[in-house]
Protein backbone atom coordinates (compact mmCIF):
# COMPACT_ATOMS: atom_id res chain seq x y z
CA UNK A 1 0.00 0.00 0.00
CA UNK A 2 2.98 2.28 0.29
CA UNK A 3 3.56 2.56 -3.66
CA UNK A 4 -0.31 3.32 -4.19
CA UNK A 5 -0.44 5.43 -0.92
CA UNK A 6 2.74 7.63 -2.02
CA UNK A 7 1.25 7.55 -6.08
CA UNK A 8 -1.74 9.27 -5.04
CA UNK A 9 0.09 12.04 -2.94
CA UNK A 10 2.57 12.88 -5.28
CA UNK A 11 -0.39 13.36 -7.87
CA UNK A 12 -2.53 15.81 -5.35
CA UNK A 13 0.83 17.78 -4.30
CA UNK A 14 0.74 18.31 -8.72
CA UNK A 15 -2.81 19.25 -9.30
CA UNK A 16 -3.29 21.72 -6.69
CA UNK A 17 -0.31 23.48 -6.59
CA UNK A 18 -1.07 25.60 -9.03
CA UNK A 19 -4.07 26.57 -7.50
CA UNK A 20 -2.96 26.92 -3.43
CA UNK A 21 -3.90 30.51 -2.93
CA UNK A 22 -6.80 31.00 -5.47
CA UNK A 23 -9.61 31.30 -2.60
CA UNK A 24 -11.35 28.23 -4.24
CA UNK A 25 -11.56 25.68 -1.91
CA UNK A 26 -14.14 23.42 -3.44
CA UNK A 27 -11.83 23.14 -7.01
CA UNK A 28 -9.10 21.78 -4.79
CA UNK A 29 -11.21 19.53 -2.81
CA UNK A 30 -12.54 18.26 -6.71
CA UNK A 31 -9.31 18.41 -7.71
CA UNK A 32 -7.37 16.58 -4.99
CA UNK A 33 -10.61 13.60 -4.83
CA UNK A 34 -10.22 13.17 -8.76
CA UNK A 35 -6.26 12.43 -8.81
CA UNK A 36 -6.54 10.15 -5.84
CA UNK A 37 -10.09 8.13 -7.76
CA UNK A 38 -8.43 7.81 -10.83
CA UNK A 39 -4.81 6.34 -9.13
CA UNK A 40 -7.79 3.93 -7.51
CA UNK A 41 -9.31 2.88 -10.79
CA UNK A 42 -6.03 2.43 -12.64
CA UNK A 43 -4.29 -0.08 -9.85
CA UNK A 44 -6.67 -2.97 -10.46
CA UNK A 45 -7.08 -3.23 -6.62
CA UNK A 46 -10.63 -4.08 -4.90
CA UNK A 47 -11.95 -1.94 -2.13
CA UNK A 48 -14.11 0.18 -0.50
CA UNK A 49 -12.80 3.87 0.15
CA UNK A 50 -14.23 5.96 2.47
CA UNK A 51 -13.17 9.53 1.34
CA UNK A 52 -14.10 12.93 2.96
CA UNK A 53 -15.70 14.25 -0.12
CA UNK A 54 -17.35 11.73 -2.03
CA UNK A 55 -18.34 9.22 0.79
CA UNK A 56 -17.87 5.84 -0.02
CA UNK A 57 -17.09 4.38 -3.07
CA UNK A 58 -16.19 0.59 -4.33
CA UNK A 59 -13.54 -0.56 -6.19
CA UNK A 60 -13.67 -4.11 -8.00
CA UNK A 61 -16.10 -6.84 -7.24
CA UNK A 62 -14.67 -8.48 -4.35
CA UNK A 63 -13.19 -6.01 -1.76
CA UNK A 64 -9.78 -7.14 -0.41
CA UNK A 65 -9.45 -3.63 1.98
CA UNK A 66 -11.02 -0.57 3.20
CA UNK A 67 -9.47 2.75 2.50
CA UNK A 68 -10.05 5.89 4.68
CA UNK A 69 -8.73 8.97 3.07
CA UNK A 70 -8.80 12.48 3.00
CA UNK A 71 -7.39 13.91 -0.08
CA UNK A 72 -6.78 17.18 1.05
CA UNK A 73 -6.49 18.10 5.19
CA UNK A 74 -6.82 21.49 5.61
CA UNK A 75 -8.57 22.99 2.69
CA UNK A 76 -9.12 26.48 3.54
CA UNK A 77 -5.18 26.67 4.83
CA UNK A 78 -4.66 25.60 0.55
CA UNK A 79 -6.96 27.99 -0.75
CA UNK A 80 -5.55 30.95 1.15
CA UNK A 81 -2.14 29.96 0.62
CA UNK A 82 -1.16 29.34 4.31
CA UNK A 83 1.33 26.73 4.86
CA UNK A 84 -0.52 23.52 6.78
CA UNK A 85 -2.47 21.00 4.49
CA UNK A 86 -1.64 17.31 3.79
CA UNK A 87 -2.82 14.54 2.03
CA UNK A 88 -4.25 11.23 4.98
CA UNK A 89 -4.79 7.95 4.24
CA UNK A 90 -5.11 4.51 6.13
CA UNK A 91 -6.13 0.73 5.00
CA UNK A 92 -7.37 -1.96 7.18
CA UNK A 93 -8.62 -5.91 6.03
CA UNK A 94 -11.85 -5.96 4.52
CA UNK A 95 -14.40 -7.78 7.52
CA UNK A 96 -17.41 -7.23 8.93
CA UNK A 97 -17.82 -4.31 11.04
CA UNK A 98 -14.53 -2.80 10.81
CA UNK A 99 -13.04 0.01 13.35
CA UNK A 100 -10.70 2.85 13.47
CA UNK A 101 -8.70 -0.01 15.70
CA UNK A 102 -8.24 -2.09 12.73
CA UNK A 103 -6.02 -0.33 10.46
CA UNK A 104 -3.27 -1.89 9.46
CA UNK A 105 -1.09 0.71 7.40
CA UNK A 106 -1.39 5.11 7.41
CA UNK A 107 0.32 7.18 5.63
CA UNK A 108 0.61 11.19 5.56
CA UNK A 109 2.25 13.37 3.64
CA UNK A 110 2.79 16.96 3.93
CA UNK A 111 1.60 18.59 0.91
CA UNK A 112 3.66 21.79 1.74
CA UNK A 113 7.10 20.37 2.31
CA UNK A 114 6.81 16.87 1.10
CA UNK A 115 7.47 15.35 3.78
CA UNK A 116 6.02 11.95 4.78
CA UNK A 117 4.86 10.15 7.73
CA UNK A 118 4.05 5.62 7.86
CA UNK A 119 3.66 3.20 9.76
CA UNK A 120 2.61 -0.23 10.04
CA UNK A 121 0.59 -1.80 12.65
CA UNK A 122 2.63 -3.19 15.36
CA UNK A 123 5.78 -2.56 13.38
CA UNK A 124 7.32 1.26 13.30
CA UNK A 125 7.09 4.40 12.32
CA UNK A 126 8.99 6.64 9.84
CA UNK A 127 9.42 10.25 8.55
CA UNK A 128 11.09 10.27 5.08
CA UNK A 129 12.38 6.52 5.44
CA UNK A 130 13.60 6.78 8.43
CA UNK A 131 12.57 5.25 11.91
CA UNK A 132 11.46 7.55 14.53
CA UNK A 133 11.71 6.75 18.33
CA UNK A 134 9.49 8.19 20.68
CA UNK A 135 11.82 9.87 22.50
CA UNK A 136 9.11 11.53 25.71
CA UNK A 137 9.87 9.08 28.66
CA UNK A 138 6.94 7.64 29.90
CA UNK A 139 6.21 9.06 33.26
CA UNK A 140 6.80 12.73 31.88
CA UNK A 141 4.23 15.06 32.44
CA UNK A 142 3.99 18.02 30.27
CA UNK A 143 1.67 20.79 29.78
CA UNK A 144 4.30 22.42 26.96
CA UNK A 145 2.63 22.64 23.39
CA UNK A 146 -0.91 21.21 22.93
CA UNK A 147 -3.37 21.68 19.89
CA UNK A 148 -6.63 22.28 20.91
CA UNK A 149 -10.29 22.52 18.83
CA UNK A 150 -12.93 23.71 21.34
CA UNK A 151 -15.69 25.27 18.90
CA UNK A 152 -18.89 24.58 21.05
CA UNK A 153 -17.28 23.95 24.48
CA UNK A 154 -17.90 25.33 27.93
CA UNK A 155 -14.60 27.17 28.18
CA UNK A 156 -15.86 28.66 31.82
CA UNK A 157 -15.14 24.73 32.87
CA UNK A 158 -12.51 24.13 30.07
CA UNK A 159 -10.24 26.80 31.49
CA UNK A 160 -8.50 24.80 34.64
CA UNK A 161 -7.46 22.74 31.80
CA UNK A 162 -6.77 25.88 29.25
CA UNK A 163 -4.45 27.59 32.25
CA UNK A 164 -1.90 24.64 32.52
CA UNK A 165 -0.71 24.71 28.60
CA UNK A 166 2.18 26.85 28.29
CA UNK A 167 1.43 27.30 24.53
CA UNK A 168 -1.54 26.70 22.17
CA UNK A 169 -1.75 25.82 18.48
CA UNK A 170 -4.47 24.75 16.09
CA UNK A 171 -3.68 24.69 12.49
CA UNK A 172 -6.80 23.59 10.42
CA UNK A 173 -5.12 20.29 9.35
CA UNK A 174 -5.41 17.71 11.96
CA UNK A 175 -3.70 14.58 10.57
CA UNK A 176 -0.63 17.02 10.30
CA UNK A 177 -1.15 18.03 14.04
CA UNK A 178 -1.15 13.99 14.99
CA UNK A 179 2.16 13.91 13.37
CA UNK A 180 3.15 16.27 15.11
CA UNK A 181 2.43 14.60 18.52
CA UNK A 182 3.76 11.63 17.49
CA UNK A 183 7.21 13.30 16.64
CA UNK A 184 7.15 15.01 20.07
CA UNK A 185 6.16 18.59 18.63
CA UNK A 186 3.17 18.51 20.28
CA UNK A 187 2.79 17.34 23.27
CA UNK A 188 -1.14 16.45 23.21
CA UNK A 189 -4.05 17.46 21.16
CA UNK A 190 -7.67 17.50 21.87
CA UNK A 191 -10.86 18.14 20.10
CA UNK A 192 -13.97 18.45 21.48
CA UNK A 193 -16.33 19.72 19.03
CA UNK A 194 -17.63 16.35 17.72
CA UNK A 195 -17.21 17.27 14.38
CA UNK A 196 -13.67 15.71 13.79
CA UNK A 197 -14.23 12.81 11.11
CA UNK A 198 -12.83 9.34 11.60
CA UNK A 199 -10.99 9.99 7.89
CA UNK A 200 -9.30 13.09 9.84
CA UNK A 201 -7.40 10.80 12.34
CA UNK A 202 -7.43 7.43 10.98
CA UNK A 203 -4.19 7.57 9.90
CA UNK A 204 -2.65 9.54 12.42
CA UNK A 205 -4.33 7.67 14.98
CA UNK A 206 -1.76 4.40 14.02
CA UNK A 207 1.42 7.02 13.55
CA UNK A 208 0.61 8.17 17.34
CA UNK A 209 -0.11 4.43 18.34
CA UNK A 210 3.13 3.17 16.77
CA UNK A 211 5.30 5.88 18.31
CA UNK A 212 3.98 4.76 22.05
CA UNK A 213 1.47 7.44 22.46
CA UNK A 214 -2.24 7.15 23.18
CA UNK A 215 -5.44 8.66 21.47
CA UNK A 216 -8.51 7.59 22.51
CA UNK A 217 -12.05 8.99 23.71
CA UNK A 218 -12.54 12.56 25.72
CA UNK A 219 -13.28 9.49 28.60
CA UNK A 220 -10.05 7.12 27.64
CA UNK A 221 -12.53 4.65 25.87
CA UNK A 222 -11.18 2.80 22.69
CA UNK A 223 -11.60 4.89 20.05
CA UNK A 224 -13.62 1.82 18.33
CA UNK A 225 -15.21 4.16 15.74
CA UNK A 226 -16.57 2.29 12.57
CA UNK A 227 -15.14 3.43 9.17
CA UNK A 228 -17.69 1.90 6.47
CA UNK A 229 -19.02 5.01 6.52
CA UNK A 230 -18.16 9.04 7.92
CA UNK A 231 -18.46 8.85 11.26
CA UNK A 232 -18.09 12.18 14.17
CA UNK A 233 -15.96 11.68 17.10
CA UNK A 234 -14.63 13.66 19.83
CA UNK A 235 -10.98 12.39 20.88
CA UNK A 236 -7.88 13.24 22.92
CA UNK A 237 -4.05 12.43 21.97
CA UNK A 238 -0.67 12.24 24.05
CA UNK A 239 2.87 11.65 23.76
CA UNK A 240 2.85 8.81 26.13
CA UNK A 241 0.13 6.70 28.55
CA UNK A 242 0.97 9.39 32.08
CA UNK A 243 -0.11 11.96 30.19
CA UNK A 244 -3.45 10.82 28.65
CA UNK A 245 -4.06 9.84 31.93
CA UNK A 246 -3.48 13.07 33.55
CA UNK A 247 -5.78 14.67 31.21
CA UNK A 248 -8.42 12.35 30.92
CA UNK A 249 -8.37 13.02 34.66
CA UNK A 250 -8.91 16.81 34.63
CA UNK A 251 -11.47 16.46 31.43
CA UNK A 252 -13.26 14.52 34.37
CA UNK A 253 -13.22 17.38 36.46
CA UNK A 254 -15.32 20.13 34.48
CA UNK A 255 -18.06 18.09 34.11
Amino acid sequence: MLQLSRAIGEQIQKDISPLVGNKNEKRLDTLAENAASKIFQNSGLSMIVVSEESGVTRYGNNPQYICQLDPLDGTYNAANGIPAYSFSIAFSRFKENPTLEDIEFAFIKNLVNGAEFKAYKRKNRKRDNKDIINQVNNSRITFGTYCAYLYGSDLEKLSPLLKKFRRIRSLGCISLELCFVANNIYDGLIDLRGSVRNVDIAAGKLLIEEAGGKITRTNGATLDVGIEKINNLSFIASGNQNMHDKLITILDERK
